[in-house]
């Protein structure tokens, strides 16, 4: 079988559901990279473009690396929330876990570097969970695991695009596997469903428009224009891969650590809005909700609650106006005007 199927073998066995190999060489794509920079499309991700030279080439990443194990982790639950109650907000899918991904996925992430190490007589490696400066969906691409669909989300045959990707930076020339056809085809599904049109062409994402960026990324508040579009959603967004044919039927995720936490499928918006730090810490420190920060949420539960036709909704919003954050003081104020 050879070595890079042995590779491939033992990323599966310890948990991966698909993997692949592509060359290390500078990513072709990086002009595509370059062009939607330009055009504002990172928003206020300065991180994207400050990591700019590593994504081209990485070898900045690992010197010497010469190919790039590319593996892909299914989050798919295996049930689905009912309806959203009044006054719930709607986290998306991969971040309903107990655990944050990143650290479910370095641990096995650790354990394939070993086994690497000792199969292939090799000490240079480097893991990456999407931390690191490295165009991941263009490695799975070329790697053959997936494809880019039209929502710009890596699609995995058989599983869809309900998964993390991770990849291993191995320092030995292995043999590449076939990048696939894109399957997308005519289908349009995915840009018509997009809440606020940030899908503004195939394949192309303006993350100024993206409620995924806006409620995980940005800091500040939310503009009431597109906030009036949010609906219910206080921490993701999954209408476009919730439209996509490719994810009507693929099959739940296997780790025991991602599966879906009940208290983490839908969101408290009155509680959520009026939660301190401590609280914060102590029911979401452990997972992917941390990362916008006590602040962040309570400021996407009052954009939810100003979306509410829930008469409880204004005193909710009323309270959070003399919250001590400025930025939530700030929503809350806007939420009010807007329901004047």
């Amino acid at each position: 079988m050879g070595l890079a199927e042995d590779l491939k073998d033992l990323a599966r066995e310890e948990g991966f559901d698909a993997a692949g190999i592509a060359p290390a060489d500078p990513v072709p794509g990086i002009d595509a990279y370059d062009a939607w920079l330009a055009a504002g499309n990172a928003a206020g991700m300065d991180y994207l473009r400050r990591g700019r030279d590593a994504r081209a080439e990485p070898a900045r990443v690992l010197p010497g690396v010469r190919s790039v194990l590319s593996l892909v982790l299914n989050y798919r639950p295996r049930a689905e929330p009912g309806a959203g109650a009044p006054l719930q907000g709607i986290v998306a899918r991969y971040a309903r876990a107990g655990r944050d991904y990143h650290g479910v996925i370095r641990e096995k992430l650790r354990r394939v570097a070993e086994r690497t190490r000792r199969l292939l007589g090799l000490a240079a490696t480097r893991g990456a969970v999407d931390t690191a400066p490295l165009l991941e969906r263009a490695h799975a691409a070329r790697a053959g695991v997936g494809v880019f669909g039209k929502n710009t989300a890596l699609i995995t045959p058989g599983l869809g695009s309900y998964t993390f990707l991770a990849e291993l930076l191995v320092a030995k020339d292995l043999p590449p596997d076939s990048p696939r056809r894109n399957p997308c085809g005519s289908c349009t599904l995915c840009l018509e469903a997009c809440p606020t049109g940030a899908l503004t062409r195939p394949f192309e994402l303006d993350s100024r428009r993206c409620i995924s960026y806006w409620t995980i990324e940005h800091q500040g508040p939310v503009p009431d224009e597109l906030a009036a579009r949010f609906g219910d959603r206080v921490f993701g967004c999954d209408a476009c891969l919730e439209v996509c044919p490719y994810n009507a039927r693929p099959r739940p995720a296997s780790e025991p650590a991602l599966g879906p936490r009940a208290d983490l499928a839908s969101l408290d918006l009155v509680e959520l809005a009026r939660m301190d730090g401590p609280a914060f810490r102590r029911r979401f420190g452990a997972t992917a909700l941390a990362r916008p920060g006590r602040e962040g949420l309570a400021r996407n539960a009052v954009v939810a609650l100003s979306n509410s036709p829930d008469g409880r909704a204004r005193e909710a919003i009323e309270e959070a106006a003399q919250d001590p954050s400025p930025v939530v003081r700030e929503q809350a104020t806007r939420a009010l005007r807007r329901r004047e």
